[in-house]
């Protein structure tokens, strides 16, 4: 309204100055009569011109104030005009924006004498920018020269002041619309087009406002998706012919993002312009709704998988309201555990269907659910619609500000079944754990028992020095290597050095480095928590941890993974390992041996084995030679393994052809002790006379001799040995040139084993 009064005094003013303007015509029609120069002092003597709310100034030819009329004056706060004049009207009183363009106005008004007008600034002389718009008209002579300019300028400060007001109103409205993470658009419906559009289709679709302004008529079938686009014209946009003012029509269709990907998008359309009673143009408002879509999708899914499972769940789901009393939903269950329809059961007050006995027990459950405090699930008695009653195990959530708890009702008899598998189950477990402890003594017994080094089967010097480096490391905690071909004897030896150690009365775990799947090996040496992989139901502890105190005998150590190693190396230096899924370190005494019929060295040339574990392993070597380098052990061995399978199978075997043992000496065995022991076992299973026949070798021979002919007593052999030692050592026992030394055995050792073997010297 404001603006409107401005214009309207503004044009008036107009009017008024072209009045004065004819004046002034006329004044300069009579001053070209004249031959004289125009006095501007004469124009003092017009007193509209003084009076007139018109600002009226006279310039020189060089531009030099010569007259300005009173309202000039005092619009421009001039108390005394006199020092103005004769000096430069642009740089005196125009802001310094305008002071050469208003110089170049009258340089031009001068070449081409008419008249310009020009809108531009001028600081009163408190500094106040004031806003005229100027009309540079120049005056002429009889002779049609310029002799002076006039300058008739109107106030429009004003209505600069509303223009400048629109302006920064519409950047703010620009600014503002463009802040908002909506999409405002203008959408023509004569064009079918959008014809304004904010910066959320960029934050929103990615297109600039240009690029939107720009699909024109195609703008729905190049952005809205093709359903919902023949939704929006069919059915959306005729409700706006027969639309209020201030009418809201929403609705949600899907567009098409920059990227190609669809959104969904919720707009909130009004009318905005009409002609002629006639909608032309509407406004709306679009807010990307497509994670509530998905949202809603998902809760959708969900919705219907719970409803599913709902009702195909065996126990009683339902909601009760404890505030008044009912069921306000049930499972499909209740029919089948009670008998009841949804219907019946959720419109019998849930306290008349609890067994009188239990009621008092229902009620303070359901009172510690009001005081917000967790239940444990209770046991009541349940009617059923045939008059019996069947107990049910509640179970149920906090109830809500509605007072609605959720329940979960269990047929005990389900529980009672469990409890009694569960009951059995533990029975199982603690006849299993008794059997495992059972297992675990006679196992012990069975270690014990299969270690007496006078029951060792050998005559080879060979084993005999092997058998002193057993003596040698069994009393310290040094890590053992035994090498050896397969079939040597390496499990035996580890034995050997577990029992006659300190640790002799606590395990000894083996464990078969290449019988275990490589991505198990780690659980099976250092435990795991349950849930730690898939299938750890529960805790287990690993065979480090069972030989805590003992020690770990690792056959096989040449098929551990690489990737393995590292850990077995933290667990040889550090003398701690990490269970699986475990943050705890523990801290372990376990003594470590290892055995592998693999060059370890060469492994850790070929860059398949860890040359730091070597370095840890081999700290004191055990070698076992072949068989077939100790050939003496031959004989020895076939006795022992005839007496053994002979006894087993209910057969006397006495003889055995010379060429048969010959061939079995001369006989390579890659197998060694254990391929001799399975030919052994085999022949005396096909023999069927006392004749050893391996059928592997020749039983041709006609020299058949006695088996015991062809060995001699494990004490024999030790007894000739040791006498051998002596002889050479001049009978001399200690010292370091002495038979004890040479044996590798303590003076004291050897001595007893003087005695025992009756070794005296003569």
């Amino acid at each position: 309204m404001k603006r409107t009064i401005i214009i309207e005094q503004f044009l008036k003013e107009i009017e008024s100055l072209n009045n004065k303007v004819d004046k002034l015509k006329v004044f300069e029609t009579n001053a070209r009569d004249k031959t004289k120069t125009l006095d501007v002092s004469e124009l003092k003597s017009f007193s509209w011109l003084e009076n007139s709310p018109v600002c009226t100034k006279i310039v020189d030819l060089d531009f030099n104030l010569q007259y300005m009329s009173r309202s000039g004056i005092d619009k421009l706060k001039i108390g005394d005009i006199s020092p103005y004049y004769g000096k430069p009207y642009p740089l005196s009183f125009y802001s310094d924006s305008f002071k050469i363009p208003m110089q170049e106005c009258l340089h031009t008004v001068k070449k081409t004498k008419a008249p310009i007008t020009q809108e531009a600034s001028i600081l009163d002389s408190d500094g106040n920018e004031l806003w005229f718009q100027s009309t540079l008209i120049p005056i002429k002579n009889i002779q049609n020269n310029i002799d002076y300019f006039m300058i008739v300028s109107l106030d429009i400060t004003e209505r600069k002041k509303v223009e400048q007001s629109i302006i920064k109103t519409k950047e703010f409205n620009e600014a503002l619309l463009n802040t908002t993470p909506d999409i405002v658009y203008v959408y023509d419906l004569i064009d079918h087009k959008n014809v304004y559009s904010n910066d959320g289709n960029m934050k929103i679709l990615g297109y600039s406002q240009q690029e939107v302004l720009d699909f024109g008529k195609n703008h729905l079938s190049n952005l809205m998706h093709p359903e919902d686009s023949e939704v929006y014209k069919n059915e959306i946009l005729p409700q706006y012919q027969s639309a209020k003012d201030g009418a809201i029509i929403v609705f949600e269709y899907r567009v098409k993002h920059k990227n190609g990907n669809w959104h969904w998008l919720q707009s909130r359309e009004s009318v905005f312009n009409r002609n002629k009673g006639k909608v032309t143009q509407i406004i709306g408002v679009a807010d990307d709704i497509t994670k509530r879509k998905k949202a809603e999708e998902k809760l959708k899914t969900t919705k219907e998988r719970l409803k599913s499972t709902f009702n195909l769940s065996p126990s009683i789901i339902a909601s009760v309201n404890i505030k008044t009393g009912y069921f306000t939903d049930a499972s499909a269950a209740v029919t089948r555990i009670l008998g009841y329809t949804v219907d019946e059961f959720t419109s019998i007050p849930f306290i008349k269907l609890i067994h009188q006995e239990d009621i008092e027990k229902t009620k303070h459950a359901v009172s510690e659910k009001l005081k917000g405090n967790d239940v444990a699930s209770f046991e009541n008695r349940y009617l059923c619609k045939n008059g019996t009653y069947k107990w049910i195990a509640w179970q149920g959530t906090k109830p809500d500000e509605n007072g609605i708890i959720t329940a979960i009702g269990s047929d005990l008899s389900d529980k009672k079944q469990v409890e009694e598998d569960l009951k059995k189950s533990i029975e199982e477990l603690e006849k299993y754990r008794q059997q495992l402890e059972t297992e675990n003594v006679l196992l012990k017994k069975e270690i014990s028992l299969s270690f007496n080094y006078e029951d060792m089967v050998y005559s080879s010097e060979e084993i005999s020095n092997v058998l002193n480096q057993v003596e040698q490391v069994a009393k310290t905690d040094a890590t053992v290597l035994i090498l050896g071909e397969t079939g040597t004897g390496k499990e035996l030896i580890a034995k050997a050095i577990h029992k006659t150690s300190s640790r002799k009365n606590n395990s000894l775990i083996r464990v078969n480095c290449a019988a275990i799947p490589s991505e198990l090996i780690e659980s099976e040496l250092f435990g795991h928590t349950k849930g730690s992989f898939t299938g750890a139901i529960e805790n287990r502890i690993g065979k480090f941890e069972l030989a805590d105190g003992g020690t770990i005998f690792l056959d096989e150590i040449g098929e551990l993974p690489l990737a393995l190693q590292p850990k077995l190396l933290r667990a040889i230096q550090e003398g701690e390992i990490e269970p699986i899924g475990s943050s705890k370190i523990r801290k372990l005494d376990v003594r470590i041996i290892a055995a592998t019929n693999k060059d370890l060295k060469k492994e850790t040339e070929d860059k398949s084995f860890r040359e730091d574990l070597y370095f840890r392993l081999n700290v004191f070597p055990i070698t076992i030679p072949p068989l077939r380098n100790r050939i003496e052990d031959i004989p020895v061995l076939i006795d022992h393994f005839v007496n053994k399978y002979s006894k087993k199978h209910g057969k006397v075997i006495k003889y055995i052809t010379d060429l048969t043992l010959q061939q079995m000496k001369s006989y390579a065995w890659p197998g060694n002790i254990r391929e001799l022991e399975n030919v052994i076992e085999r022949a005396v299973i096909v023999s069927n006379q006392d004749l050893l026949i391996i059928q592997e070798f020749d039983n041709s021979s006609s020299n058949i001799a006695a088996i015991k002919n062809h060995t001699a007593s494990l004490d024999e052999v030790q007894r000739n040995h040791i006498i051998k030692v002596l002889n050479e050592t001049q009978w001399t026992i200690d010292g370091h040139q002495g038979a004890a030394i040479v044996l590798g055995l303590k003076p004291s050792t050897l001595r007893d084993r003087m005695k025992k073997l009756g070794i005296k010297r003569l």
